[in-house]
């Protein structure tokens, strides 16, 4: 076979390098770029929008659980200033107060002199 019948390598990829066919119309390699320009901005954009959802989504997850535990806390202090206010009640006083073997004041005695001594 002479040289110029046999086809090489190079003629072969030349043509798909200079063109690109696409359901029966020709791209040419600037339009093909342009299209993998356009394909990583738009895969970078859904990136961004997901990333940015997600952390909403973090977000949201945390301020709920901070509410909850915001409430719990809330319940806590109130059912402890409630134990307070029964705990300083007059009549728990003195029940516990008679509990520990504590009696009721009773007026004093009061001793009544006349005249003071002289100083000396």
């Amino acid at each position: 076979m002479s040289k110029r019948t046999q086809k090489t390598y190079l003629d072969y990829v030349r043509p798909l390098r200079e063109s690109w066919t696409l359901r029966g119309s020709t791209l040419d390699v600037e339009t093909m770029w342009k299209s993998l320009g356009i394909l990583v901005l738009v895969g970078a954009l859904a990136f961004l929008y997901l990333a940015e959802v997600s952390q909403e989504a973090t977000t949201y997850m945390d301020i709920r659980h901070k509410k909850e535990e915001h409430l719990k806390i809330t319940r806590s202090i109130n059912n402890l200033v409630l134990e307070i206010a029964q705990i300083q009640a007059p009549q728990a006083v003195q029940e516990r107060a008679q509990s520990l073997g504590m009696n009721e004041i009773r007026k004093p005695d009061y001793l009544q002199i006349d005249q003071l001594p002289e100083k000396r």
